[in-house]
């Protein structure tokens, strides 16, 4: 057993041990592996072997500190067990790994686990093979499966002439796991100073000749939270219709080597009805607090000067929001942030104030 674990955790279908016998079938004599954890909870798994740096791209850091911790540990290799910076142990291949070995002749590279806090927690498996390296997103607890199936449906359901949205190459769902296989997206996250790029994305996932119709009255009570003055304002927006991602991060976009950018993780998008541009003030907001982080008034003034810039501001024209910054932004953090994230409240309560 691994370090730190407690034998009452197996029972438990998202703790650590849990997932990693679900992977793996368990612990036991086989393939030996590293395990990288992140506040006492397990993060990333890779071979004790030269595959070790290589698998290290299935993780996209956030902050600056990660980022650099990554570098580090790449350089290292399978010797970071020398320094305690990762726990060892072996995998079985009784369970998940057996059966893409078996069945596709793809070799494990990476395992990467979800939030160990989130009730749907699932696991994203790297894998190489003879024509390059795929990525596997995998459920095994009942409200895992569900969360991929959705994701399945939603990425099936996204019209073809929208860019950046990932190929599903094999879908799997039956029996202890649900899962679904795509390209590896290799590459890096993108930032502000890729938003000319990220406006290009978005721009291709706007309906041409289509608008909303009465959008933000469906939101009920969430609208009451809005000063009277920018209620009245969004009555009289005329919006296109647009695809909304629902956690476009900038480590949820990656830009490959060849320059071709691929947004990743669509469980929360919406399809037809997304608000315009409430994916662009995500992106910002995730920037200033997660990566640069600024305290929440810096983060909002910068999110501002960021969506005046002239490229912005064009795009913004083009959908409907005009000039309205600050409307935009009240608008998303009203009625689409998720509220039980802490920054969010506070620029929520910010903005309704300016």
């Amino acid at each position: 057993m691994l370090p730190g674990f407690h034998d009452n955790m197996a029972a438990e279908s998202n703790s650590d041990q849990a997932l990693l016998e679900a992977v793996g079938g368990g612990l036991g004599d086989g393939e030996p592996w590293s395990l990288v954890k992140r506040k006492g909870a397990a993060l990333l798994a890779l071979p004790s072997d030269e595959r070790f740096g290589s698998g290290l791209e299935l993780y996209q850091p956030q902050s600056r500190l990660a980022q650099l911790l990554v570098k580090f540990l790449a350089r290292l290799g399978p010797k970071a067990k020398l320094l305690r910076l990762v726990d060892e142990f072996h995998w079985r291949e009784e369970g998940f790994m057996s059966w893409i070995r078996a069945d596709f002749y793809h070799r494990p590279q990476a395992v990467l686990f979800g939030n160990a806090q989130h009730a749907a927690r699932r696991v994203v498996v790297l894998t190489e093979h003879e024509q390059g390296h795929s990525v596997w997103k995998v459920g095994f607890s009942e409200a895992a499966k569900r969360a991929v199936r959705e994701e399945i449906e939603l990425l099936r359901g996204i019209p073809a002439e929208c860019s950046g949205v990932p190929q599903i190459n094999h879908v799997e769902d039956g029996g202890e796991f649900t899962c679904f296989c795509m390209p590896f997206y290799r590459g890096r996250s993108l930032d502000h100073e890729s938003l000319e790029q990220v406006i290009e994305l978005l721009g291709s996932w706007l309906s041409p000749d289509e608008f909303l119709a009465d959008q933000f009255v469906s939101m009920g009570s969430s609208m009451t939270q809005l000063p009277e003055e920018s209620r009245a304002k969004l009555s009289t927006l005329k919006l296109k219709k647009s695809l909304r991602h629902g956690d476009l991060a900038p480590w949820n976009l990656i830009r490959s080597h060849s320059g071709e950018i691929t947004a990743i993780d669509w469980e929360m998008a919406e399809l037809e009805s997304g608000i315009p541009c409430w994916d662009l003030v995500h992106f910002l907001i995730q920037e200033a607090t997660l990566i640069k982080k600024l305290k929440v008034n810096e983060a909002l003034e910068w999110v501002l000067s960021q969506l005046g810039c002239p490229v912005v501001s064009r795009f913004l024209e083009q959908v409907g929001w005009g000039n309205q910054t600050t409307l935009l932004v009240q608008s998303y953090l009203v009625c689409g942030a998720d509220p039980t994230h802490f920054e969010f409240k506070e620029l929520k309560e910010i903005i309704l104030r300016s």
